[in-house]
């Protein structure tokens, strides 16, 4: 019988930390491989969002261009676009006070905002709403006309003063540096004392409304508006401001 052929030399057995090792550079490099692919197929982030731009377009589309008549044009046709203040349960009674932080850090009370003339007070949601923004930008696009008449603007929100700060800067190029104070209203506390916001409570959702006050000298509410859109006819404001003005002289 002839001789078998001889067989090639059995291989060791690869150490089995060996094997784990290659296995794992194998499932690392496959991973990278994914996750370079999935970069190059990524689509582009969306656009930051502007702001400003979008709350020029809100002003925009509800025809609230800044005033640019004369004072005494605007008030002699204030009656032609007068509103009458809501049946708001703070019409005709002392405006709740408060003492809040304004965006440069400063503490501002009611008290201050009325050493020279009656207030308009606002309570909006927040920077982060176009529409709340849209009412600032046209406060502040019509200041002029109400420090005329001797009324200071403020708007108040839950933002925190940081946070208005950083959108001031953000926006100062772009007319959202407002020039009236705009103050903080930790969880919307004032804001809840003017019936503007209402917490959440078993049985009841949580709802929040844009408000503007009309505040005389005395302190006391003169005029009212809450609702689910901003305020914006400055043009009624004004005349009432200006019936208040001619109501003090005459006493």
């Amino acid at each position: 019988m002839p001789d078998a052929e001889p067989t090639p030399a059995s291989l060791p057995p690869l150490p089995r930390a060996v094997i784990w090792a290659a296995a794992l550079l194998f499932g690392v490099g496959l991973g990278l491989l994914m996750f370079a692919i999935s970069l190059l197929f990524r689509p582009p982030p969306p656009p930051k969002e502007d702001i400003a731009l979008r709350a020029k377009a809100v002003l925009e589309r509800h025809n609230a261009f800044p005033l640019s008549e004369s004072l005494q044009k605007i008030l002699a046709d204030s009656k032609t676009f007068a509103d009458p203040s809501q049946d708001h349960p703070l019409v005709g009674k002392p405006a709740p006070d408060f003492t809040l932080t304004a965006a440069d850090g400063s503490k501002v009370s009611l008290a201050s905002l009325l050493a020279n003339g009656p207030l308009v007070l606002v309570f909006y949601y927040g920077y982060y709403c176009d529409h709340c923004v849209a009412q600032l930008y046209a406060l502040n696009q019509d200041l002029a006309y109400f420090n005329e008449l001797g009324a200071t603007v403020a708007a108040a929100s839950a933002d925190a003063p940081e946070e208005t700060r950083a959108k001031f800067a953000e926006y100062k190029d772009k007319g959202g540096a407002f020039a009236f104070p705009v103050l903080s209203d930790p969880e919307n506390k004032t804001a809840e004392r003017y019936q503007c916001f209402f917490p959440f409570k078993p049985g009841r959702p949580e709802l929040q409304l844009h408000g503007t006050f009309l505040i005389d000298q005395k302190g006391v509410i003169r005029w009212a508006y809450t609702g689910l859109s901003p305020y914006t006819n400055h043009r009624s404001l004004l005349g009432t401001l200006d019936q208040l003005r001619r109501e003090n002289a005459s006493r």
